[in-house]
C-alpha cells in the first residue's frame, strides 16, 4: 500500500529519509514532540489520506514514529454507508438553524432561545401549531448540541395505535407475542442511546403510555415488551404539541407529572401570520426550490401576488405556504406570478374583494401594517431586476408585467422616499 500511495519500489526506499520518500508525512515532527497526532489530512502523490502518527517511546525516549494512511475515498464511502442506513432509518437530524429562514422579531427570538436551551441537556417542550415547524427546530436543537454525534430519533405519537407506538418505543423480547421478531426488537429510546428522540404530538399519548414514559424520564431505564430485564438508556428528550397541555392537565386528560417533567425547557414556535413579511421570504424561496428541481426558469411575484400572500391567514403555516409555492411553479407558465394564479393556489375566489379574508376594521389596520411591507418588497424587486436587465427599463417592465409608465411611476416615488428620508 505503501508503494502503491507514495510510488516508490520498497527496494529502492527502504534506507532513505522518510521526508524524501514521504515528504508530507512529517513523521520527524514526533520524534521532537513525542506527542501522538491523529486524523490529519494530507496529500501523498495523487492520493488524499488520513494519517495517524503515534511515538514510540523506550524508558522516556522517543526513538521512532509508527505512521499508518488510510485513503480518504475508502473512509468517505464508509461514512456514507453508515449515514445511508441511519438516515433509512430515520436516525440522523437533517435540519440546522440555518435551514430556519426568517427575519421577524417573533422568529428570531424563538431561534436565540433554542440556541439557548441547545448547549444544555434538559428536556424541551416546543408548542406550536401544526405546520408551523415544531420538528425542523428539535433538528437544529440535537445539531447544535453536545449530543449531535449521537443518533436523533424521531417518532410521531399520533401516527400509530397505542399497542404498537409502546412496541415501537419500548421494543420487545423474542416471543413476547405472535408475530414477534426473533431475537426480539430494540425500541426507539434503546436506538436513541447517547442522542436525542423527539416525541411528535405527544399531546395524543395515551395515559398508560404517558406513564411508562414518565419512568424513562425519572430513571433512566426501560423495559422491553415481554421481557424481564432492565436496560439502561442516556436519551435527550424534546417533546412537540399543538395542543394547550396545562387544559388538558386541568380535564385530566394528560398526567400532570409528566407535563411538568417534560415542560423543563418551553419554546414557542410563532404562526406564520404573526410573522410578517418572513411569508414573502418563505415564498420566494420555495418558489426558486421547485423551479431548480422542475428545470424551469425562475419566476417572481408580482406585487398584487405578494400582497395577496400578506392578506392571508395561512391556517396551514410554512407547510400550508410550500404547499401553495409547488402549485404554482407546476402551473404557472409565466415568469410573473399574478394575484389570480395566487387566488387560485389557494382556493379562494377569483376576485380580490372575495379572497380577502372578511375582517372588518381589524383587517382595514392589518392591511394598512402590512402596506409598508409590501412597499419594501416592490423596491427591491424592481432594483433587482433593473440589475438584471442592465438598467433596461423597457425590458425590467416587461419581467414585471407592468407598463414603462407604471415602472417610472414607482421608481419617482422611490426617489422621493429617497429624498425625504421617509418609508
Amino acid at each position: 500500500m505503501a508503494e502503491k500511495l507514495s510510488g516508490w519500489r520498497a527496494g529502492d526506499a527502504i534506507g532513505r529519509p522518510v521526508t524524501e520518500v514521504i515528504p508530507n508525512a512529517q513523521c520527524h515532527t514526533l520524534l521532537k514532540t513525542g506527542k501522538p497526532e491523529l486524523g490529519e489530512l494530507l496529500d501523498i502523490g495523487n492520493t488524499r489520506v488520513v494519517a495517524n502518527r503515534v511515538p514510540i517511546i523506550v524508558d522516556g525516549r522517543t526513538v521512532g514514529v509508527v505512521t499508518t494512511f488510510q485513503n480518504i475515498s475508502s473512509l468517505q464511502s464508509l461514512e456514507h454507508k453508515v449515514r445511508r442506513r441511519l438516515a433509512g432509518r430515520g436516525h440522523v437530524a437533517k435540519y440546522t438553524f440555518a435551514d430556519i429562514l426568517g427575519e421577524s422579531p417573533a422568529l428570531k427570538e424563538a431561534v436565540r432561545l433554542a440556541r439557548e436551551y441547545a448547549s444544555v441537556q434538559s428536556t424541551v417542550l416546543i408548542h406550536g401549531e401544526t405546520g408551523s415547524g415544531k420538528e425542523m427546530f428539535a433538528h437544529a436543537i440535537h445539531l447544535a448540541g453536545p449530543r449531535q454525534d449521537g443518533p436523533f430519533v424521531a417518532v410521531n405519537c399520533a401516527a400509530l395505535p397505542e399497542n404498537l407506538l409502546e412496541s415501537e418505543l419500548f421494543g420487545y423480547a423474542e416471543g413476547a407475542f405472535t408475530g414477534a421478531r426473533k431475537g426480539g426488537k430494540p425500541g426507539l429510546f434503546e436506538l436513541a442511546h447517547e442522542g436525542t428522540i423527539f416525541l411528535d404530538e405527544i399531546g395524543e399519548m395515551s395515559p398508560r403510555l404517558q406513564a411508562r414514559v414518565l419512568r424513562v424520564l425519572e430513571e433512566g431505564e426501560i423495559m422491553r415488551l415481554g421481557d424481564d430485564r432492565i436496560i439502561p438508556v442516556n436519551v435527550r428528550v424534546i417533546a412537540a404539541t399543538h395542543r394547550n397541555l396545562a387544559q388538558m392537565v386541568k380535564e385530566q386528560s394528560f398526567r400532570e407529572d409528566l407535563y411538568y417533567r417534560i415542560n423543563v425547557l418551553n419554546l414557542e414556535i410563532p404562526p406564520l401570520r404573526e410573522r410578517g413579511a418572513d411569508v414573502l421570504l418563505l415564498a420566494e424561496h420555495f418558489l426558486q426550490e421547485f423551479c431548480r428541481q422542475l428545470q424551469r426558469p425562475a419566476v417572481n411575484l408580482t406585487p398584487e401576488a405578494a400582497r395577496e400572500l400578506l392578506q392571508y391567514r395561512w391556517p396551514g403555516n410554512v407547510r400550508e405556504l410550500r404547499n401553495c409555492m409547488e402549485r404554482l411553479s407546476l402551473r404557472c407558465h409565466d415568469t410573473n406570478i399574478s394575484a389570480a394564479d395566487v387566488r387560485q393556489a389557494l382556493g379562494l375566489a377569483t376576485t380580490p374583494e372575495a379572497g380577502i379574508p372578511g375582517e372588518g376594521a381589524a383587517g382595514e389596520g392589518r392591511l394598512e401594517r402590512l402596506a409598508g411591507q409590501v412597499n419594501i418588497l416592490e423596491r427591491g424587486l424592481i432594483m433587482r431586476v433593473l440589475a438584471e436587465t442592465g438598467g433596461n427599463k423597457a425590458e425590467a417592465a416587461r419581467r414585471l408585467g407592468v407598463s414603462r409608465t407604471t415602472l417610472w411611476r414607482k421608481l419617482k416615488g422611490e426617489n422621493e422616499i429617497d429624498k425625504t428620508g421617509k418609508s
